[in-house]
């Protein structure tokens, strides 16, 4: 496949699809070259340290800014799975998620349908961007049973690739369906073709057959995620562009807010960049291997992600957390209240329109107040997966 224009990493997939040669290495290694491995991964982890166990530095670097949360979802919020449809959210993990979207404005962006996301993480307070950041939507709340939207936030850069796109997903399932284990996802604006679940002596195939569909589309590109292929728009957006857009639309001063955006794949690398280049906030990357990145932190895997998440949470009724004193911005309100005991509690709620007059918007935000009152006094944690 010399002149393919898609190439695999050998440090991920032709690495772990030579399983001969892998064992070979590791049967032939010795001592000293393990040990090499142990001290480069732990100078990786010097220079990219837990969050976790250095959540010191997460609230010196948050100290006096409004924090804004950004997710990505697969890998991120749940274990990458062999059949992408069966990617759902533990009930521990949307909690996560749901008790930090009442204390700092959240937003998954994630390569996946916008639509699909949001059938996985079942959470109508959220921010959601799909296809790569390039189909974005304000959260959703319920008021008197009526849906009340965050209009102002609806965006789609790519809106008219959307027919071209569900062509090249039926085409790319005609090029790749008879390879077994190949499947086709339409996202969109984005289609992603999955080789998971392919014979390693496959990946060239899948590598072959989307080369050539693609030969016929020069307005379009292809990048390599975790065994999936993504072909995109050639179009200077991606999960860093929709970050700021998201910023900008929520009305923040980049130059008064800490984004923090956690992620665990390639594309992942672009918000990471953008906050790096720009001093808007910190990348926190999901990964158990050394890897060139932009994060400035890292987590070993989603369960970690849900513990920092939690932390952050507590962190976050403390009154460090800046939105306790500015309590809104556009599409995101923080309503921050005390209860009988002293304990403070947070609810959040969203609304139609970022135009709307502060009456409006305290007509709604009382309306909902009266009825989640019982948020006053926060459930208890849902068990952690097996219990733990």
């Amino acid at each position: 496949m010399e002149n393919s224009r898609i190439s695999f990493e050998p440090s991920e997939d032709i690495r772990q699809g030579s399983v001969g040669s892998v064992n070979t290495m590791h049967r032939d290694a010795s001592a000293a070259s393990i040990n090499q491995e142990r001290v480069l991964y732990e100078a990786w982890k010097e220079s990219h340290p837990c969050v976790l166990k250095n959540f010191d530095q997460f609230e010196a670097a948050a100290a006096g800014k409004l924090v804004a949360i950004f997710l990505d979802y697969d890998g991120t919020l749940t274990p990458i799975v062999n059949n992408p449809d069966a990617a759902h959210m533990s009930e521990h993990m949307r909690e996560a998620v749901r008790r930090v979207a009442r204390l700092f404005p959240t937003a998954i962006i994630s390569g996946r349908g916008r639509e699909k996301v949001e059938q996985f993480v079942q959470l109508k307070e959220l921010f959601y961007a799909g296809s790569h950041g390039m189909d974005i939507a304000g959260p959703k709340i319920k008021v008197d049973g009526q849906l009340i939207e965050e209009d102002g936030a609806t965006f789609q850069p790519a809106a008219q690739y959307e027919p071209l796109m569900m062509k090249l997903a039926e085409k790319l399932w005609n090029a790749i369906n008879k390879i077994p284990g190949s499947t086709v996802e339409n996202n969109k604006f984005c289609v992603s073709v999955h080789f998971r679940n392919c014979a390693p002596e496959d990946y060239d195939l899948v590598t072959a057959a989307v080369d050539k569909v693609m030969t016929e589309h020069q307005e379009l590109h292809v990048t390599r995620g975790r065994k999936v292929l993504e072909v995109k728009p050639k179009m200077d957006w991606n999960k860093g562009s929709a970050l700021l857009h998201l910023v900008r639309m929520l009305g923040l001063d980049e130059k008064d807010v800490f984004c923090v955006y956690i992620g665990d794949d390639r594309t992942d690398e672009d918000a990471f960049q953008v906050l790096a280049e720009t001093g808007t906030g910190s990348g926190i990357l999901v990964s158990t291997k050394c890897k060139s990145t932009a994060g400035k932190w890292t987590l070993k895997d989603p369960a970690e992600v849900a513990s920092f998440l939690y932390r952050l949470v507590g962190w976050g009724h403390t009154s460090a957390n800046r939105w306790h004193e500015q309590s809104k911005c556009n599409g995101w309100h923080l309503i921050a209240e005390t209860t009988p005991q002293g304990k403070s509690a947070a609810v959040m709620a969203a609304f139609g329109g970022s135009n709307g007059g502060d009456g409006a918007i305290s007509g709604v935000v009382g309306s909902a107040a009266g009825r989640l009152g019982a948020l006053h006094e926060l459930p208890p944690l849902p068990p952690r997966p097996n219990g733990k």
